[in-house]
């Protein structure tokens, strides 16, 4: 099999018209497709349609999932949904540390980022660096440009990030949710709450530790909360033992 060497960061592909794909999307960044509703540019036709449909609710959602509420626009988004989500496969493995991920993507960035520790572009302000260009921007328009592409369809709220768009329209809108604790049966609308619940209720992991009076917590809300309650405390503390020696002096 031939094999066809990237002239930039030496990675090695079998085809030559993947090699013209990676060049041209990870160092070129040449994106010639704009969306007319939020300004985004993509390298290909096919994602800005994707995009469209997805970001901008253009496509109707016929594909039902039947194990909860959750609808698709197209029948393979349907499939990787119930394969990841519900049946929790992880046919992608790593054969350098054997770990194993749900979709080929995620592999494919496990291993450029873990074993081959490429990081091809720089952002323009903070000089952190990313492992291709769509990163970096998508950093640059988040922090430094403040930037809210993606617009809730119900109430008009703005995000920054599609997923953050996306919880919000499930779990304050439609009400969607679909992942249940096995351990208690309390249910959630994302999958990230789902495994904060599981963390602090269920497993009793307490990663903030008051540095004060030794105190863990496993939300962070109520660790800011009680370390400046602590301190407040520790300050009074202090003011009252300085004015007790004082009368007794």
């Amino acid at each position: 099999m031939k094999i066809y060497k990237c002239p930039i960061c030496e990675r090695q592909l079998t085809t030559l018209h993947g090699l013209k794909i990676h060049v041209k999307t990870l160092h070129e960044n040449v994106k010639e497709f704009q969306c007319d509703i939020c300004d985004q540019k993509f390298t290909y036709k096919g994602h800005l349609k994707g995009h469209i449909s997805h970001v901008h609710g253009n496509a109707e959602k016929i594909f039902q999932c039947d194990l909860c509420p959750t609808a698709f626009a197209y029948k393979h988004s349907l499939k990787s949904h119930t394969s990841s989500i519900h049946e929790n496969v992880r046919k992608y493995l790593c054969h350098i540390c054997d770990k194993t991920f749900k979709v080929k993507s995620q592999l494919r960035q496990h291993v450029e980022r873990s074993h081959e520790k490429l990081k091809f572009s720089k952002c323009f302000v903070c000089d952190s660096e990313f492992y291709g260009a769509s990163s970096r921007n998508k950093h640059f328009n988040e922090v430094h440009e403040k930037l809210k592409l993606y617009q809730c369809k119900y109430c008009l709220k703005k995000f920054s990030q599609i997923a953050g768009r996306n919880t919000h329209v499930k779990t304050i809108h439609e009400n969607g949710k679909s992942l249940n604790c096995e351990l208690c049966s309390k249910q959630f609308g994302c999958k990230r709450d789902y495994q904060r619940h599981v963390d602090a209720v269920h497993d009793k992991i307490r990663p903030f530790r008051c540095n004060i009076c030794n105190g863990t917590f496993a939300w962070k809300v109520y660790f800011n909360k009680h370390v400046k309650n602590c301190k407040d405390n520790s300050r009074l503390q202090k003011q009252f033992k300085c004015q007790e020696g004082s009368v007794i002096s």
